[in-house]
């Protein structure tokens, strides 16, 4: 029972992987507009006080757009991803 379980999860953790790679083409398209935009915008009005002078760690990270903008006012910061693709498009920022 447990070895089928774990196979499950193993299939539906390489399924949103594969997902999140291909997305991570198009993530930043609407991002800057309408919703997304109050979203960031929230989210970095939330983070930014904490992250003063501070070691940074983002689970989840994504292309990098907030740790990007949290980053400069941080001590060091570091994401970390599932996708190896969304990993990528943060690299490219130089995070």
């Amino acid at each position: 029972m447990i070895l089928l379980v774990q196979a499950a999860d193993n299939h539906r953790m390489l399924n949103t992987r594969a997902y999140y790679d291909a997305f991570s083409q198009g993530y930043e398209k609407a991002r800057g507009q309408g919703y997304h935009a109050i979203l960031d915008r929230l989210q970095l009005e939330l983070v930014q006080p904490l992250c003063a002078g501070r070691d940074i760690l983002e689970v989840g990270c994504g292309t990098g757009l907030i740790l990007r903008a949290t980053s400069p006012l941080s001590r060091s910061a570091f994401g970390v991803d599932l996708s190896a693709g969304m990993l990528a498009r943060a690299k490219s920022r130089g995070l």
